[in-house]
Parts: C-alpha cells; structure tokens; sequence
C-alpha cells in the first residue's frame, strides 16, 4: 500500500458501498477511513459505539466484564483514554436505568 494512500482499498470499496446503499452509519476503528467517510457524510461509529448501541437497544442486559472496553481500546486501534472512560460510564449508567 502507498504510504500516501489515507485508506485502503477495502475500505474504500466498504465506504462506497454504504453510500451505494444509503446506510444509516458505517462502522470502522480506522482513522482514515473514518475521516474519509465523515467528509462524505456518513455517520460513523467504532466498536465501542457498536458496544454502547447493543446496551442501549438491550442486545447487552448485564455489564460487560469490566475490562472489556479497556480491551477493546487498547488493541490494534487507538482510543482515547477519555472515550474509554466515558463508554464505561455509559454503559453503567445505561444499565441501571
């Protein structure tokens, strides 16, 4: 891949096909892909705002273990120590309610 490159092919083919598609949001923890598709108006999420979604709608009734989103936001992609903590928090105010 060129180094000048901001995406990936895949990436760009998934971007093109939710826009083809007219999807609601798309879903990446890549930074350029998520730069690239927000220029183009789509709303994008992460895995920690596809975790968030799942407790929100009730997909997830009981609190994760507690490290799973300092997992997540410490593996192959980068988050934020605040979003980290934030999602943690989320979720538990989430859950009691």
């Amino acid at each position: 891949m060129d180094s000048k490159k901001i995406i990936d092919r895949g990436e760009a083919d998934a971007i093109d096909l939710a826009l083809q598609m007219k999807c609601d949001w798309f879903l990446t923890d890549g930074a350029g892909a998520r730069q690239f598709a927000e220029s183009l108006g789509l709303e994008v999420h992460g895995s920690i705002g596809l975790l968030l979604l799942a407790v929100a709608v009730g997909h997830i009734k009981a609190a994760p273990d507690p490290s799973t989103v300092y997992r997540i936001g410490h593996s192959s992609i980068w988050v934020s120590e605040r979003v980290i903590m934030e999602a943690e928090k989320a979720i538990d105010e989430l859950l009691q309610e």
